[in-house]
């Protein structure tokens, strides 16, 4: 949804022009005045009308392609490519192409939507590397990489585009058929519905509609002929009765957002669009709001002017309501042209009036629905660009799109105060050294997200949680990385290599996309990096991430087990995961100052140090936990006794200062342990 609003909002000035200019002609042809300047503009509008498919499909390219990380020229080659092939074999001769006719294909919109998805999971799934030198530049390299995910793009998609070819032909004809020999409501209420579903998927409906179904009937449908009551055809009908201010009764949409919404966007786009819905020329308000894709909205647009239809369609073949023979327009602003088809009928006008109102009232819960929602996208959205990365964009839409109604019930308020103090403050990093126990020195440092608020104060990562559980594990494990590498890469300038480990959820990488930035940021730095996976997270897909862990491992790159201990721990794990190092958590030895939980701490100890893996101890804050950890032969010590997490300024100068250990036995709170 965030990259259809990007791409229409991107064609919002070529909207606009091409409004006024069908807005000019459209004021020439009423007041008759100036025919020859009328009949330039009309043709204008007409080529700007024409354009604005293949500029919407390929805009929609553009920004689905960087959202989700793909090249945006490659998906633009490889859509229009694929078209052109689909379009051969349904022609007989290559003479017979029109490159032109390809301008108005529905095709093009499907085809510049699929090609993203298809070229990501293709490059996903095959992870070729061609080139890996970096004397090569990463514009060659990414575009050469390529190849074979863009050739399998070229074989699937004319396939796709063929199939989807005679899926419409199949599904077309019987409507052709049935709209042959359908009463009028039946008639025009699928007209309404068909035309505004096709609005809903970016396409002109009322065009789109004539070209699927007028056209392939030979005319048996010619809503311009056929008359529900004496001197109002089917067309004049939805315009005074069904469409007002353009398709899905747009007048109605732009009460609701005017009076209801508080989405600043939603506002100001309904401003610019009012003048020319006072015409019923729509298409602003469709495409910059947007109402295209966006599903929520679709719901009403559909609705309304169905309910129009159906209750005008009683209204008028009661007789309440009688006509005159006048040239309408589709252009005539709603209630004069009422007024004009009625011979100045004030119950006509109302009649309209009551429609506009009650849409209003229809559209009201979900525009104030959307303008929550909005909300909550654009703070999403900035927070994506604070992070500044974009792997995982739509996974992340898709994954709120699931989850809004639990959220809006569960914890909107904390959702948006985390988010908003994100956006707000700025990411920093800090380190926390960690001490070896043999060498009195410090051993490495772990990597740790602070938020550093805007008068100044710096406070730790109170919002992880609340973020990670909405789905943003994905981009921040990814700012981390990248956080890392740059501090690795400026400490090695300075002849300073501490190994860092940084936490990760384990889930992310069976992503492939998380995996491969993983490699391209730290391979350079691999021997100096440790993994820290959650125990309780790591059991969910163990085999998936052990694969990802193997390829990691050829960079040097090693892995921790962090806060073992807690939850439920799986002791069978420990034969089967391919971790280094396993991270006792700080709870567990907080609760060694009674004896059973010396003991307990003990023996996950004594268990580890069997099984060969070096052991960390976390959150040592006294003397008595320093003892008791050393008297276990623990490898590394990491706390506050030694020190906090510190900026990336001060981990060179810092040297811990480490006493010996004192006694075999470790006595705390008057309990003692024998070890």
């Amino acid at each position: 949804m965030i990259s259809i609003r990007e791409a229409f909002i991107s064609l919002l000035p070529f909207l606009i022009i091409s409004s006024v200019v069908t807005l000019c002609s459209s004021v020439l042809q009423l007041l008759n005045i100036a025919p020859n300047l009328s009949s330039l503009l009309f043709s204008i509008s007409q080529s700007l009308g024409i354009c604005f498919a293949p500029l919407a499909a390929i805009a929609i390219a553009f920004h689905f392609s960087k959202n989700i990380n793909v090249p945006a020229i490659a998906v633009l080659a490889l859509g229009l490519s694929s078209l052109l092939i689909a379009e051969l074999f349904s022609i007989a001769k290559v003479e017979h192409l029109h490159l032109a006719s390809l301008s108005n294909d529905p095709r093009l919109l499907a085809v510049m939507l699929i090609t993203p998805y298809l070229l990501k999971a293709a490059e996903d799934k095959f992870n070729l590397i061609f080139i890996q030198s970096n004397a090569v530049s990463h514009h060659l390299k990414r575009h050469v990489n390529l190849l074979l995910p863009s050739l399998t793009c070229v074989l699937v998609l004319p396939i796709l585009l063929i199939s989807l070819t005679q899926l419409a032909n199949v599904l077309t004809q019987p409507v052709v058929s049935f709209l042959a020999t359908s009463d009028h409501i039946v008639l025009i209420s699928l007209r309404v519905f068909i035309s505004n579903l096709l609005w809903g998927f970016g396409l002109h409906g009322s065009n789109t509609f004539h070209l699927l179904f007028e056209q392939s009937a030979n005319g048996v449908v010619d809503y311009y002929q056929i008359e529900i009551v004496t001197h109002l055809a089917i067309h004049q009908f939805t315009d005074l009765f069904v469409n007002f201010g353009g398709g899905g009764a747009t007048w109605s949409l732009i009460l609701a957002i005017l009076l209801f919404s508080k989405d600043e966007h939603a506002r100001r786009i309904a401003l610019i669009a009012l003048p020319f819905a006072i015409f019923n020329i729509n298409e602003i308000i469709i495409f910059a709001l947007p109402i295209a894709f966006n599903f929520r909205l679709l719901i009403p647009f559909l609705l309304v002017p169905l309910l129009n239809c159906w209750l005008g369609f009683a209204i008028v073949t009661q007789g309440w309501i009688e006509f005159i023979e006048y040239q309408h327009t589709w252009v005539m602003p709603d209630l004069i042209n009422v007024f004009l088809a009625t011979d100045g009928s004030y119950l006509a006008v109302l009649f309209q009036l009551s429609l506009i109102l009650l849409g209003m009232m229809i559209y009201r819960p979900f525009v104030l629905a959307s303008s929550q929602e909005q909300h909550m996208r654009e703070a999403e959205l900035a927070l994506h660009k604070k992070l500044s990365l974009r792997d995982g964009m739509d996974l992340l839409s898709e994954q709120r799109h699931v989850k809004q109604h639990h959220v809006e019930r569960r914890s909107v308020s904390a959702i948006h105060n985390a988010i908003d103090d994100v956006n707000n403050g700025e990411l920093i990093m800090f380190y926390q050294p960690k001490v070896s126990i043999s060498s009195a020195s410090m051993y490495g440092l772990e990597a740790l997200i602070r938020l550093q608020r805007p008068d100044g104060s710096i406070v730790g990562p109170y919002f992880l949680d609340v973020l990670q559980k909405e789905g943003f594990s994905l981009p921040i494990d990814n700012w981390v990385v990248s956080e890392v590498a740059k501090a690795l890469k400026q400490w090695q300038t300075e002849q300073f290599c501490p190994k860092v480990s940084i936490n990760i959820d384990p889930n992310n990488l069976i992503n492939p996309a998380f995996v491969k930035h993983l490699i391209e940021q730290l391979a350079d730095c691999g021997e100096q990096v440790e993994l820290e996976l959650l125990e309780s997270s790591y059991m969910e897909f163990s085999s998936e991430i052990e694969l990802a862990l193997k390829e990691l491992r050829t960079f040097g790159i090693q892995v921790s087990i962090d806060d073992f201990g807690t939850g439920f721990s799986c002791l069978s794990m420990l034969t089967k995961i391919s971790a280094q190092t396993i991270k006792i958590d700080k709870s567990m030895l907080d609760e060694a100052c009674v004896p059973k939980g010396a003991v307990l701490y003990q023996e996950i100890c004594r268990l580890c140090q069997s099984l060969d893996f070096e052991l960390v101890a976390e959150g040592v804050e006294t003397q008595e936990q320093l003892d008791f950890v050393q008297n276990l032969g623990v490898d590394y010590i990491q706390g506050w006794y030694f020190s906090p997490a510190l900026p990336a300024s001060q981990v060179k100068n810092y040297h811990p200062k480490l006493s010996s250990k004192q006694d075999t036995e470790y006595t705390v709170s008057m309990q003692t342990v024998t070890l």
